[in-house]
């Protein structure tokens, strides 16, 4: 399993920071990067990971502290502030208490506050994977991400270990409990090829968040449909459950050709898309979840210039003056 922690912090972390929140966490933890150099991992005396600690980013949309870690932490976090994630590989004691040690330093020298989420998944799952900051568990042919919070947004975390799987042929599956809601870019990921929402049944097993089939484990495929058994063809019991009065949603898929030219400016499409169904503008956009860098069609035309001919895929958020919430994704390929 894995246990985040995120820490809000109201100045910007430096390098002389980061190293007293490591120090913080633990005199006696060595440190080694991880992630392409993106993430830090702090290691227990035998050099097994402990927990990952996520380059800060600013968040220039308070609104998305709440849409993914809730109100109550977004009335506690300081306006500006920088969100910065730690995230134990594991919910063993030490493990958890390494990554509150680090997040509770940078909030006592930088300001702010810390969010996290009390375990609910059942610790069961082998942890055996050091492959990738993000991944919890391995099959042969698969990476198991663990996200035991109750809003799973499309991280950066899940970005790369989904990149990682696409170089090496793997699938992604993602775990999170029953009652855990999934980001629109997320299912999205997740409804694509290779790729699987896993869900831990309260009465014990998992099955598919999507269609509530039975899973079972498999050690070459990873979580796969379970046998059919006498009797329990279908959904498991529960996965219908009621709603609670989630409201409508309008799901819109666009396709838009454009005619090359140093001239063109991308994003219209997606704000106009925003305004008209929305109520307004995109206020934010980025490569994962939160999305924390203010809209700005001319920013993100220059990223996409500058991966190109790779193409570029990135999430935009924000809200309407009636209090309703939007997000969407773009993908921009030459």
């Amino acid at each position: 399993m894995t246990y985040d922690v995120v820490a809000l912090v109201e100045q910007a972390p430096d390098l002389r920071s980061l190293v007293k929140g490591m120090v913080g966490a633990g005199r006696e933890l060595k440190v080694r990067g991880a992630g392409g150099g993106a993430v830090i991992q702090l290691c227990d005396e035998q050099g097994r990971p402990l927990v990952g600690v996520e380059a800060a980013q600013r968040v220039d949309v308070p609104d998305e502290v709440e849409r993914l870690l809730g109100a109550e932490a977004a009335q506690r976090a300081p306006d500006p502030c920088w969100w910065v994630e730690a995230r134990a590989v594991d919910t063993d004691e030490r493990s958890v208490a390494v990554a509150h040690r680090f997040a509770d330093e940078m909030t006592r020298r930088l300001g702010g506050t810390v969010w996290s989420s009390p375990p609910r998944l059942r610790r069961h799952l082998r942890q055996d994977a050091e492959r990738h900051p993000a991944v919890a568990v391995t099959a042969e042919k698969a990476w198991v991400i663990v996200q035991d919070r109750p809003v799973v947004p499309m991280s950066s975390w899940v970005v790369d270990a989904f990149a990682e799987c696409g170089k090496s042929g793997r699938g992604l599956q993602v775990v999170t409990p029953a009652d855990s809601r999934i980001t629109f870019p997320l299912r999205l990921l997740l409804n694509s090829l290779k790729a699987r929402w896993v869900v831990e049944n309260p009465s014990g097993g998992h099955y598919d968040g999507f269609s509530g089939v039975p899973l079972a484990w498999n050690d070459e495929t990873g979580f796969a449909p379970a046998p059919a058994q006498a009797g329990a063809a279908g959904p498991v019991t529960g996965f219908a459950r009621g709603s609670g009065g989630t409201g409508c949603q309008l799901l819109v898929d666009l396709k838009v050709r454009h005619t090359a030219s140093e001239y063109l400016t991308l994003g219209g499409a997606a704000e106009a898309l925003a305004e008209s169904l929305g109520g307004a503008a995109p206020a934010a956009w980025g490569f994962g979840e939160p999305a924390l860098s203010p809209w700005d069609r001319s920013a993100l035309t220059r990223e996409c210039r500058r991966r190109a001919p790779r193409p570029t895929w990135l999430v935009f958020a924000g809200q309407g003056e009636d209090g309703r919430r939007f997000v969407g994704t773009q993908q921009v390929r030459r």
